[in-house]
Formats: structure tokens, C-alpha cells, sequence
């Protein structure tokens, strides 16, 4: 599940009905994050996601891994309705008897180039995939403990809450709510 969007942030927090102390995790959902709940244990979703990687195609700002030459003449693989998108793009193009043709040798970039929006959108469009696309565990929730906890040794120490912290936030929780029927 990707979380990115307020609604979800917005559900998990403070006061909301939920295990103590989980509000925490709407504060790590920031970017491109997702949540996943399991009853698995923490090693075999840290085996797990080591494993996992799939190629992607890169986006602007990736790195790119190899350098990509085109050689001029037909583009078949493009209806003719492409080709003002292409020219849009920086290849030089145009349409002959229909078909989209390459004019003359177009480098789209070379290794290790930071690439722009546009030369991504030509990797893509051509099936170029330069990126590695995979998941790193940063957070856990353990339910039994009630602790959140970082998974990364170079992140900040746990996220823990102390047993004076958890009185401390109940007795707020019910002036809180005493202020409410009072008012």
C-alpha cells in the first residue's frame, strides 16, 4: 500500500483508535513510502526485501548506466502520430511515406550522464531500463513490544517511548478529554 496521500496520514493519528503509540508511523510518511503489515518475522522480511530487486526504467536525476546511440532510419516501432512528440524530445526526426525515420545518429546520453526529464522519456519510449528498482525496510512496529523502532544501523536510535512517556501522554489523553465534556 503507498501512502503518500494526507487521507492516509490522517488516520493514523494521535488519539485516533489504533494501538499506543502507532500515530507515530504518520510521521515517517514522507515521499515514496508504503506500509506493510505481515505476521511474518522482522528476518524473514529483511531476507526477503535483500532479495528483491527488479529493473526499472530510470528518471530524470538517475545516473545514467550505459551510453545509448541511435543510428539514423526507420522507426517502426512509433505510429506516425509520435513523431512531433519525438521531434518535441530533441531527435531528429521526420515522416517519410508514413513511417517515423531517424534523419541522422542521435546520442541520447552517455555513462554516467545525470539524466534529464527528456532523455529519460527517450530510454522509456525505446526500452532502455537503467534503474534498479528496490525496497529498504527503514521502520517496525513491533505489536507485542509497542515499539517503533528504525531497522537501519546509519538511521537515528529507536523511536521507543519510554513508560513515563505512555503515562504522561494517558493523563493527557484524559484531560483532554475531561476538558471536552466540560465544555
Amino acid at each position: 500500500m503507498i501512502t503518500g496521500c494526507p487521507l492516509c496520514r490522517k488516520g493514523l493519528r494521535e488519539g485516533a483508535v489504533m494501538p499506543t503509540f502507532l500515530f507515530q508511523v504518520s510521521k515517517k510518511l514522507r515521499g515514496e513510502v508504503g506500509l506493510l503489515f505481515t505476521n511474518r518475522t522482522k528476518e524473514e522480511v529483511n531476507e526477503w526485501f535483500t532479495k528483491y530487486t527488479e529493473m526499472d526504467f530510470a528518471r530524470a536525476g538517475n545516473k545514467a548506466t550505459l551510453t545509448v546511440s541511435l543510428d539514423p532510419g526507420p522507426l517502426e516501432q512509433f505510429p506516425h502520430s509520435m513523431e512531433p512528440q519525438l521531434r518535441q524530445l530533441g531527435l531528429p526526426t521526420a515522416l517519410k511515406k508514413g513511417v517515423v525515420t531517424l534523419l541522422s545518429d542521435y546520442e541520447v546520453c552517455k555513462e554516467g550522464d545525470v539524466l534529464t526529464p527528456e532523455q529519460a522519456r527517450v530510454l522509456k519510449l525505446f526500452g532502455y531500463e537503467m534503474a534498479e528498482f528496490k525496497v529498504t525496510i527503514k521502520y517496525m512496529w513491533d505489536a507485542q513490544s509497542g515499539r517503533f523502532q528504525q531497522m537501519d544501523d546509519d538511521l537515528p536510535e529507536s523511536c521507543g517511548v519510554s513508560e513515563e512517556e505512555e503515562e504522561s501522554r494517558r493523563c493527557q489523553q484524559t484531560q483532554r478529554g475531561n476538558r471536552e465534556e466540560t465544555a
